[in-house]
C-alpha cells in the first residue's frame, strides 16, 4: 500500500480523488505468504479496500513474472474499459513464513553461496529477497508520465516448451503481440 501511494504521488495524482472512480488494483505476489482465513481475500482486494476504489482487483501468482502478468492484465482491463480512471499495479515479495524458503532450499534451488550469478558458469542457484514496487497506469493526464507502457503480451505460464527448451516461436509471437498493442 505504501509503494502504491508513493506511485500515485510520483504520478502527480491524489489517491483520494479516485475513490468513486473505477480504478483497477492488480498485484503480483505469492499468495501462500498472504493466506488469510477469509475466502477470496487477497492482497489486491485489501489494496482496493484501503484505496476505496471500485474497479477490478486481481492478484497474480506466477513466481518471477507475477508483477509483469499483473501489468499485462491491468493494461487489458484498461483497454476493455473496465478501469476508465486507470490502474495501480504492485509487485511484492515478502518472506513471511519459513516454509517457502525451506521448500526451495530442499529442492536445491537456493544458492548455497548466497550470491546471484545470472548467466554465469559459476551460478549455483537463486537468492530470494524481499521487495515491493508499484506503478500507476493512467489514461487521462499523461503530462506527469514517467515512462509510458505501450504494449504487453504473454505466451503462456512460461516460455518453455513441453520438452523444457525455450520455444523461439512463442517468444517471437509474444513480442509481435506486444509491438502490435503498442502500434509500433
Amino acid at each position: 500500500l505504501d509503494t502504491s501511494l508513493q506511485a500515485f504521488q510520483s504520478a502527480g495524482l491524489e489517491a483520494v480523488k479516485l475513490r468513486s472512480k473505477a480504478t483497477g488494483v492488480f498485484t503480483g505476489s505469492q499468495p501462500s505468504d498472504f493466506i488469510t482465513p477469509l475466502p477470496g481475500h487477497s492482497i489486491a482486494r485489501a489494496g482496493a479496500s484501503a484505496l476505496r476504489v471500485s474497479g477490478p482487483h486481481q492478484n497474480h501468482d506466477f513466481a518471477c513474472s507475477s508483477g509483469y502478468l499483473a501489468t499485462h492484465h491491468a493494461m487489458q482491463a484498461i483497454d476493455a474499459g473496465q478501469c476508465p480512471a486507470g490502474a495501480v499495479v504492485a509487485g511484492v515479495s515478502l518472506l513471511l513464513k519459513p516454509d517457502s524458503a525451506l521448500g526451495l532450499y530442499t529442492m536445491g534451488i537456493l544458492s548455497p553461496s548466497g550470491r546471484m550469478r545470472p548467466f554465469d558458469v559459476a551460478a549455483d542457484g537463486m537468492v530470494w529477497g524481499e521487495a515491493s514496487a508499484s506503478l500507476v497506469l493512467q489514461l487521462e493526464d499523461r503530462s506527469s508520465c514517467c515512462s509510458p507502457v505501450e504494449g504487453s503480451a504473454v505466451s503462456c505460464n512460461s516460455a518453455l516448451s513441453p520438452s523444457g527448451f525455450v520455444d523461439p516461436g512463442m517468444i517471437q509471437q509474444a513480442a509481435e503481440q506486444a509491438l502490435d498493442a503498442a502500434k509500433v
